[in-house]
């Protein structure tokens, strides 16, 4: 028995905005780019970067949410399946032939565009800053000074000598 795998997983930003068209058959087909980088040390120690770009091909409804959600510089995970293209070229006749990627889920890793595109409410707007920023609480008494003396000779307290308790 023999076990077959094709599949890539790919973390990048869009390098190229999605183009979209529709084939023949009606089915809708999305290409852009995605720039992944690597980094390495070389042999003399120091840490290198290089930047690969790769053409992602993705289908119907997929094809679709990737032209409506991606732009130039929107971080992006994939799942991908290589893919072998070949072709006659026109100007010499010979066979030619290629890697492609085929995009089988993407992962759109940055704000969704309502989000980043549409302007809230001021008082929307306002809630929300109140909300990531609570004011500190401040007590309306002075805070008490504890009792001097062991536990057992401290008398109990009541409710109200603890005063507001922030909890």
């Amino acid at each position: 028995m023999s076990a077959n795998l094709n599949k890539v997983m790919l973390a990048g930003r869009v390098s190229i905005s999605p183009r979209l068209k529709s084939s023949t058959s009606g089915v809708t087909i999305c290409t852009f780019s995605i720039a992944v980088n690597h980094r390495y040390r070389a042999s003399d120690g120091s840490q290198q970067e290089d930047t690969d770009f790769m053409e992602i091909t993705v289908y119907g409804k997929t094809a679709d949410q990737c032209a409506n959600y991606l732009k130039t510089g929107s971080p992006v995970f994939l799942e991908a399946h290589l893919k072998q293209e070949t072709w006659v070229d026109k100007n010499t006749g010979k066979n030619r032939q290629r890697l492609t990627l085929v995009g089988d889920r993407v992962h759109f890793l940055g704000a969704s565009p309502e989000a980043v595109q549409v302007p809230l409410d001021p008082e929307v707007q306002q809630a929300f800053r109140q909300a990531a920023h609570p004011p500190r609480y401040t007590p309306a008494t002075p805070p008490m000074t504890p009792p001097v003396g062991t536990p057992s000779e401290m008398p109990p307290m009541s409710a109200q000598e603890y005063g507001d308790v922030p909890f």
